[in-house]
């Protein structure tokens, strides 16, 4: 069966709303400068959230504290986030895109453990820990009215982002008594 561009278009919506709702969710200071689902001539991609940078004196292959730890935890929770979405959008296992993604988080979780078979079980502890995240019907609702606005938009700003964060939470309010958000999205 064919997948058509909408078809793709709205997949990929979803991927890079997985991404951006967990960056807001894990990493807050750092914020999402844009997120859009207009493909990259440049590097192939579908869609991409682009985060502000890393602070200076991030320095991982030094020494790994704690603090460090937890950096990478939060960029590699991001990094799978948008798979986990698309997954759990779609019901199956992503084929439009995702393996770049997969590549990063394991760069990254390279820093942390000393074998394969650590990487195995640390990567499948973050993966559950991303699922999760998603599977809170609260977080699921922003991430649905993000994705939505992606097809509406096809790029969202950072402002807009939040603006659409807010709204979505808003929407989702009645029906959650959770108020993580309230926090994040102002």
């Amino acid at each position: 069966m064919r997948v058509t561009k909408k078809q793709e278009e709205l997949v990929t919506a979803y991927h890079e709303a997985g991404h951006a709702v967990a960056s807001r969710l894990v990493q807050p200071a750092l914020g999402v400068r844009r997120v859009t689902i207009i493909p990259s001539k440049k590097d192939g991609s579908l869609g991409h959230c682009m985060n502000h940078k890393i602070r200076k004196g991030f320095h991982p292959d030094i020494e790994v504290t704690s603090a460090t730890r937890d950096r990478l935890e939060s960029h590699i929770i991001c990094f799978l986030a948008g798979s986990i979405a698309e997954q759990k959008f779609t019901g199956k296992k992503p084929k439009l895109g995702g393996k770049k993604d997969w590549v990063n988080a394991i760069s990254l979780a390279d820093y942390v453990v000393g074998t394969d078979k650590e990487l195995e079980a640390y990567m499948g502890w973050l993966s559950a820990r991303t699922e999760a995240m998603f599977d809170n019907p609260f977080n699921w609702k922003v991430v649905e009215g993000v994705a939505q606005a992606l097809m509406t938009e096809r790029k969202l700003s950072g402002a807009r982002f939040k603006q659409v964060i807010k709204e979505s939470f808003e929407a989702a309010l009645p029906e959650s008594k959770s108020n993580r958000w309230a926090a994040s999205s102002k």
